[in-house]
């Protein structure tokens, strides 16, 4: 590559800052900052577009495309760790191959330093298939394991569920020594078969070694915990466990949400408590968890689905594992009492089989969204949406709800900043529901996408206003072109029910 010559202007003072530090060729660091800034604005793809061409360039390379995933996992704490864990996966130095990718994501101009850009490169790595030949990798491996490592595996599936997102090294090794009374390093083998990634964690308060847990882990986890995957031996002391093993329960509650926003998950750090009061989420997972560690609860409830603030739920459901001396009926009033705070409400409890999970083993989710044309009133403009009947062509609406039946990719229909594998969700039925003054709008799915269904009813209302056609909503359907759509308000939003 030849390279043309030009003249950088700097300031004094920082010249002077600079020449303190003679041992950085500073020469080199100005040019990759004007290669990859300059190429950023040659380049006018959108950043997605940027994303999927060089996600596409090692979709065949699962070299590349797990030492990228490692990069993006590892990177906001210390490259050296990156390489570290690369070599343990590949069993080979991987640096070579790191400043190739460094080199790509500046020639896409993609700042994968940027958090959320970062996010977003990850996101799409998950939610189209990418991560695919990494899952099928390490469950090969996990397969060829030697029957101690197999051991580690079962521990760390009894250790992850969706609130841990990273493993403390010592305390597994620890607990794996006394579990099977071997002295084996369990976490450097985990990181060899690629179920964890090696890192470092670092605030003003904290300083300590930690192993990141790789998206597809969780997967893996569940399918071993099911028997489905493979048939792993529990460890031969496995039986003080079995003394004090607890019984799995099952939740019905409901709320609703003008003062309870939401129940969020939340990883310590990343939302201190006065952003969280500035969204006004008075109520958070950890919180809930708070609740139950007053009662001598010490496991963390599962929640089925998240709701966004100000969404009502009539029957939401989440299971909990309980001490056996637990009277179930005094466990719903000890928990009405403490929750009645956050207008949440129990309704029943009930004693389910182990393999029961709230999230995953649910098989249709029902979403009602409530709407009228009454003029607005204070003792239900919390639970209605109110709009106005002018201009507002409501057979469309009727109509136009049919086109989101079948199985389609929502990736037009959902929030930013959704940590998902797919965007494609099956829609068994909608209906179009009058109630006295009121329509409903319900929904029958397999799942929804974060404000999926406040998406989707506002690209109803917009097609009812004639802001949009049913061509424009079939185009985003099928990923040809997004429109400007804002989501329905959150106040007409109910949870109706979970279907096991």
């Amino acid at each position: 590559m030849s390279w043309a010559r030009i003249t950088v202007r700097i300031p004094d003072d920082l010249k002077w800052e600079m020449d303190k530090h003679p041992e950085i060729n500073w020469s080199a660091v100005i040019r990759n900052h004007l290669e990859k800034y300059i190429n950023y604005e040659l380049n006018a793809k959108s950043i997605d577009t940027r994303i999927v061409e060089l996600l596409n360039n090692y979709k065949n390379d699962i070299e590349k495309l797990w030492m990228l995933h490692i990069y993006l996992t590892v990177l906001p704490w210390k490259k050296s760790d990156v390489l570290e864990t690369a070599k343990l996966i590949f069993n080979k130095d991987m640096a070579d191959v790191l400043e190739e990718i460094e080199n790509d994501l500046n020639h896409y101009g993609i700042d994968a330093e940027n958090y959320q850009i970062r996010n977003e490169l990850k996101e799409v790595i998950d939610s189209f298939g990418y991560l695919d030949k990494i899952y099928l990798e390490v469950i090969d491996r996990i397969k060829k394991a030697p029957e101690d490592i197999k051991k580690g595996i079962w521990l760390l599936t009894r250790y992850i569920n969706e609130s841990v997102v990273w493993i403390h090294p010592e305390g597994l090794n620890k607990t794996y020594k006394i579990l099977t009374g071997e002295d084996i390093n369990i976490t450097i083998e985990l990181v060899k078969l690629g179920l964890l990634y090696k890192g470092i964690y670092s605030s003003r308060a904290y300083f300590f070694e930690h192993c990141e847990i790789p998206e597809y882990t969780y997967d893996i986890a569940y399918e071993i915990s099911k028997g489905s995957l493979l048939y792993i031996e529990k460890p031969s002391r496995y039986a003080i466990e079995e003394l004090l093993k607890d019984e799995k329960i099952q939740m019905f509650f409901k709320w609703m949400g003008t003062d309870y926003k939401s129940i969020e998950v939340y990883q310590e750090g990343s939302i201190i408590k006065k952003e969280l009061e500035e969204k006004g989420l008075d109520l958070s997972l950890e919180e809930f968890n708070n609740v139950l560690k007053k009662i001598n609860i010490n496991n963390k409830i599962v929640m089925s689905s998240r709701t966004d603030k100000r969404v009502h739920a009539l029957w939401q459901v989440a299971h909990l594992d309980i001490p056996k001396y637990w009277d179930i009926h005094k466990l719903k009033h000890a928990l009405n009492k403490r929750l009645n705070q956050f207008d949440i409400y129990i309704k029943n409890l009930k004693i389910v089989s182990n393999d029961f999970h709230a999230r995953f083993s649910a098989k249709k989710r029902i979403y009602y969204y409530v709407f009228s044309f009454n003029t607005p009133n204070p003792f239900q403009k919390n639970y209605v949406t109110f709009l106005d009947k002018n201009n507002l062509d409501l057979d469309k609406i009727k109509n136009g709800i049919q086109v989101f039946e079948g199985v389609h990719n929502f990736q037009f229909f959902k929030k930013n900043g959704s940590s998902i594998k797919s965007n494609i969700r099956t829609i068994y039925n909608v209906k179009f529901l009058k109630r006295n003054n009121f329509y409903i709008l319900r929904f029958c799915a397999n799942g929804f996408l974060r404000s999926q269904i406040r998406f989707m009813v506002g690209a109803l209302i917009a097609l009812a206003y004639d802001k949009i056609t049913l061509t424009n909503i079939r185009g985003m359907l099928e990923l040809k072109a997004k429109q400007n759509i804002k989501p329905a308000p959150p106040n007409g939003l109910y949870l109706a029910k979970i279907l096991y």
